[in-house]
Order: structure tokens, then sequence, then C-alpha cells
């Protein structure tokens, strides 16, 4: 075993996770925007609404498409067509000149970030070394949390700029840039390779990830365990997930996410600064201000878990996690009662809805 993986893998790393970075930008980014786009363009809290759910729109079609094609084209095309999207979609709210554009652009961005949310963490995990797997693939869940704080740094600089807020969602575009140049350096997922019948060009790769220093039969083993696995999913249909041996971590892995995204920490990160502005500060740009303690206090926490978590193990953490979030959620809920009260929905939004 290695000390440390090749200076190629890191350069792999870097190139990849600028996916991630992006996802959290583009998640992060319309907190402080949405305080400034509002009082431009008058909008009412449903528009607000289909602005914000334009990228989780777009997000859920984009997740749901990139992992057949990943399979069919290869991580590295799936990754080049999402740094093109990043692009297009920053584009579109960059210039956008009404509300409907806005929509679109933000749409467009979601099929990216959806696109990433699904190719990234593969695409690490098939080009990372064995040894150092676990701790390379959560550096994405770091540059995700990264971008959300680098949206709200750039969003309070710019929030009192003369359209401000079209700057903010221009600076998405540089870094999906960076990574379209680094791709002609990228390799393609030796899995990919394999199943393309591709095995010499994947043992070249393989013997990159692991370097020189390591023996060429880790090179070979780690090839044999390629082509065991893929014989393995070949023999296996989704139907046997159904099986009683499989449908219990099924469940709990699928309820964790879904929980995860119950839990409404994605809409506490979208209207930080709508949220802080309810509150009682003055101006959009201290509210922008303040949001950004909650993006570093999430990154600084996504640190703290990836050094703790092979020491304390996944349950653990996540069971501390669990009651931070309960208590988290209730002080939130208590807060919004002493802003506006306990207010009974009795409002009709559907021709609202119908409108947008």
């Amino acid at each position: 075993m290695t000390a440390r993986p090749p200076r190629f893998v890191f350069f792999v790393v870097f190139c990849i996770t600028i996916g991630g970075l992006l996802f959290g930008y583009d998640t992060g980014v319309i907190s402080g925007a949405l305080v400034v786009i509002k009082d431009e363009w008058d909008l009412s809290s449903t528009q607000q609404e289909f602005i914000v759910g334009g990228t989780t729109l777009g997000a859920i079609a984009g997740g749901l498409f990139s992992g057949f094609f990943a399979d069919r084209w290869g991580r590295r095309i799936i990754t080049f067509l999402s740094s093109l999207v990043f692009i297009l979609g920053a584009l579109i709210m960059t210039f956008a000149k009404g509300y409907s554009v806005l929509i679109g652009g933000r749409v467009v961005v979601g099929l990216a970030v959806g696109a990433a949310s699904m190719v990234v963490p593969i695409y690490i995990g098939e080009l990372a070394p064995k040894e150092f797997r676990g701790r390379l693939v959560t550096l994405n869940v770091l540059a995700i949390t990264g971008g959300q704080l680098i949206a709200y740094l750039v969003s309070w600089a710019l929030t009192d700029v003369h359209d401000g807020w079209r700057w903010m969602f221009a600076v998405s575009a540089f870094p999906p840039a960076v990574q379209l140049c680094c791709l002609p350096w990228l390799p393609e997922s030796p899995r990919v390779l394999v199943q393309h019948g591709k095995d010499d060009r994947a043992r070249a790769i393989l013997r990159r990830i692991y370097g020189t220093k390591v023996p060429e039969s880790t090179v070979e083993d780690e090839l044999e365990s390629i082509h065991r696995s893929m014989r393995t999913e070949n023999a296996t249909s989704y139907r046997d997930l159904l099986r009683t041996i499989n449908i219990k971590p099924l469940i709990v892995a699928c309820v964790l996410q879904l929980m995860q995204q119950f839990s409404g920490f994605n809409t506490a990160m979208y209207y930080s600064a709508t949220i802080l502005k309810m509150a009682g500060f003055s101006s959009s740009k201290s509210a922008t201000q303040f949001s950004i303690a909650i993006a570093a206090t999430n990154m600084l926490m996504t640190i703290v878990a990836i050094s703790i978590i092979d020491r304390f193990g996944r349950r653990k953490l996540l069971l501390v996690s669990f009651i931070g979030m309960i208590v988290g959620l209730v002080l939130l809920g208590i807060a919004f009662i002493f802003i506006v009260g306990l207010v009974k929905i009795t409002k009709d939004t559907c021709q609202e809805y119908a409108k947008c």
C-alpha cells in the first residue's frame, strides 16, 4: 500500500470535483440573487418558488438520464456535456430579460446539476486507488459545500453592484470552462473501458492510477475485480433488489435520502437571505452577509465529518447528526412563530401557479 496516491490521481479528482463545486454554487447562489431579483422585478412568492424550484426540476431529469447515458457513452462524455450545459445555463440566467427566461436558465442549470450529482462520485470512485477510494469520494461533498460557501461570498460582494445578480450567475460559467480545459487530460473510467472490451486501455489507466511503485499484480487484481463485478451485475436484475436479503438495506438507503430532503435543509439554504430579511435585517447586503455563516458552518462540519467518520463509524455519526437536525429544525420553527406568528393557510394559489 502506498502512503499517498500519485499526483495524477489528485489532478483527476480536482478536475472531476469541479462538477461538485458547481452543484454547490448553483444551488447556493440563488439565496443572495433572489432577494435582489424579487425587489427589482416585484416578484410574488409563487414566482420566487418557481425560480428556485427550476433547478430542482432540471436536476431530477438530469440525474435520471445521466446514469443511463454514462454507462453507454462513458463518464468523460457526460462530464463534458454537463460542463457545456452549466455554461449555457449560466449565460441564459445572466442575460435573462424576463421571469420566464430566468426559470428556463435555472432548469438548464438543473440538468447539469443532476448529471454532476450522479456522475461525479461514480467517476471519482472508479478512478481512485482502492485504498484511497472512500476518502477521495468524500471530497465531492466537500466541493459541494465549498461551492455553496463561494456562492454566498460572491453574492455578498455583488449585492449592491448594478446588475449584481447577473454577475452572480455569470461567475458560475468560469469553473466549467476550467473543467473543459482539463478534459483532454482526463481519462475514461477503467470500468467503462472494460465494459466496451478495451482491456488494454483500462490496464494502462490503472497503471497510472496506482503509480509505478505498486507491483503489476495489483493492477491485474484490480482489472480482474472489475471483470468479476461486471459478471455479477450481468447475472442479476432489478427484480433481485426486491428479494428479502436486499429489501431492507434498499429501504433504509432510500428512506435516508428521502428524509434528508424532507428535512428542508436545502430550502433553508435557498431562502436563507430571504428568511434573514424577514427576521429583521434591514438590507439585502446585511442578510446575505450573515448567510455566509450558514454556508461556512455547513462546510466546516463537512470537514469534521470527513476527518472522524472512519474513527467513529457511519452509524454513530448519522445518529448524532439526526439529533442536531431535529434541534435545529425545532428552533427554526419557533423562530418563525416569533417572526410571523401562526399563519393560517387559506390563500388559494392554484390560479397563480397556473399563470406561472
